[in-house]
């Protein structure tokens, strides 16, 4: 990825659907627990603003339903919790 463009801008459901387009696309189905971490994490190695754990977690539900919408991403049938994102 290049440099980080959402430096210092606190954690939002379209910049959660960023990073998870650019860090988990054709991955495979992941832990909605693993995408949260992983997010959390790039943000905090690349200068994203801090972010309270529980506004986290609601940031990249929130974005996880929208990218399930416009058919971006998609739950596992038979495991709750494990997404994939296209």
């Amino acid at each position: 990825m290049s440099q980080y463009v959402h430096r210092n801008m606190p954690l939002t459901a379209g910049v959660s659907r960023v990073l998870m387009r650019e860090l988990f696309a054709e991955e495979g189905f992941v832990k909605r627990a693993e995408i949260i971490a992983r997010v959390s994490k790039y943000r905090t190695e690349n200068g994203g603003a801090a972010t309270p754990k529980d506004s986290c977690v609601s940031a990249v539900k929130t974005a996880l339903r929208g990218l399930e919408l416009a058919q971006q991403a998609e739950r596992h049938p038979d495991a709750a919790g494990y997404w994939q994102i296209c």
